[in-house]
């Protein structure tokens, strides 16, 4: 019973993740999105599930965004530009 009980609550958290996940990124590029949920710690299968994509392509993402270092989440601005 108590396992039972374990597994709803750990399935119920995982539910209230990815909402909050999705959220917190409204309104913002997909890659932002995916850059801002990775450096929070989501995993990338959990990224995925939250926004409905698949996790290649959270990882193309991911992927992309440490190419591009000076590249700040959410504001647009770009180091190497200035």
């Amino acid at each position: 019973m108590k396992d039972e009980l374990d597994e709803l609550i750990f399935q119920k958290l995982g539910q209230i993740v990815r909402l909050l996940s999705v959220d917190l990124t409204r309104g913002l590029p997909r890659s932002e999105q995916i850059s801002l949920l990775h450096r929070v710690g989501l995993e990338t299968k959990e990224i995925a599930d939250a926004l409905a994509i698949k996790p290649n392509t959270v990882s193309v993402a991911i992927y992309k965004s440490k190419r591009r270092p000076g590249k700040k989440v959410g504001t647009g601005d770009d180091k190497s530009s200035n």
